[in-house]
């Protein structure tokens, strides 16, 4: 699937914890919505941002390898840069290959520190 800038969300995309919804793949966000984006790339390493729901990190400025294992975690228990968020939090932790934060609110990607992370668009 091509990147649409054309279709890009309002504000640049934002990240959501998992209180508020993240939308379909193909849908960009529009102003006044308070759903996620489904297409943060970063632009300083390129790689497409995940999510992970119902985790916060261990620690702060994990090392690119521990990234990479958190990027291609399919056991979020056994990841040892994550740990389970309590029952009555909401946090969701997203990642690219150089950069993880995490977040229970709601906030335009480009507001968070130390990212670079915007919508790559929607088609």
């Amino acid at each position: 699937m091509g990147t649409n800038v054309d279709n890009a969300c309002a504000e640049g995309g934002l990240i959501v914890g998992t209180g508020h919804a993240i939308a379909a793949r193909n849908v960009a966000r529009r102003d006044g919505e308070l759903v996620g984006c489904a297409h943060l790339v970063c632009a300083r390493c390129g790689a497409e941002v995940i999510h992970l729901d119902g985790v916060r990190l261990e620690r702060d400025l994990p090392t690119p390898s521990e990234l990479a294992t958190l990027r291609g975690a399919t056991d979020l228990d056994a990841c040892p840069l994550l740990t389970r968020a309590g029952a009555a939090e909401k946090f969701r932790v997203y990642a690219c290959a150089c950069f993880a934060a995490e977040t229970a609110g709601a906030s335009p990607a480009a507001w968070v520190d130390d990212v670079d992370w915007s919508c790559g668009g929607h088609s």
